[in-house]
Formats: C-alpha cells, sequence, structure tokens
C-alpha cells in the first residue's frame, strides 16, 4: 500500500512543476488573454530608439524584459533583414543576426536550465 501512495504522490507533483503560466491560447478557458502579472505601475518612459524601419514581426518580451524582434530594412548596412535581442534597462542591442531573409513568423522564447 505504501509504494502505491508513493507513486501516486510523486506523480502529482512532478506533473505540477512543468505547468507554464499561460497554460493554453488566450490564457484560460475562455481565452480572455488576461494575465495575472501585474505590468508596470508608471507611465515613465525608460528610454526610446527609432530603427527606421518596420518592426516585423510582432517583438517578444522575456521574463528578465528583453525584447526580441526583426527589422524589414537596416538603415546601418543599407538593407537585409535583421533579428534583435535588445536590453529593456536601456535599448543598446544585445546581439543582433542578420537572416538573410524576410522574418515572417514571431519569435518563440524558449529556456532550458541546461541550455546556453
Amino acid at each position: 500500500m505504501n509504494k502505491v501512495i508513493f507513486i501516486f504522490v510523486f506523480i502529482i507533483t512532478t506533473g505540477v512543476q512543468g505547468q507554464p503560466l499561460w497554460q493554453m491560447w488566450g490564457y484560460d478557458m475562455q481565452h480572455t488573454h488576461r494575465s495575472p502579472i501585474v505590468g508596470p505601475q508608471t507611465n515613465d518612459l525608460l528610454w526610446s530608439r527609432d530603427y527606421f524601419s518596420p518592426i516585423h514581426p510582432l517583438p517578444v518580451i522575456s521574463d528578465n524584459g528583453t525584447l526580441y524582434f526583426g527589422l524589414i530594412w537596416d538603415p546601418d548596412t543599407g538593407g537585409g533583414f535583421r533579428f534583435l535581442s535588445v536590453s529593456p534597462i536601456d535599448g543598446d542591442e544585445n546581439w543582433t543576426y542578420d537572416t538573410g531573409g524576410s522574418v515572417t513568423a514571431t519569435a518563440a522564447i524558449f529556456w532550458h536550465p541546461d541550455s546556453v
């Protein structure tokens, strides 16, 4: 009997620890798109930058605030498509990647404790 209870408790606890905060499209069963996470409490603008190019597709924000997005045209290089990582602190570029072509899909962020 003890083995059955132990296995049952183990299955329940291991299933819960891997649950993402946003578990489905639209966040909840009603697809309200409303997150319980509290956002900014002030309207203070921390930084601004003009990229002189449409940002496409939509930017993605990681859990530490880093922005990821693509640029259709890069005025610094005179053309081309780039994908960028931008610091939430000062707007500086963490890194940039020349895609060699159009970025047509919104980025997906993947994190794993064993990944670099």
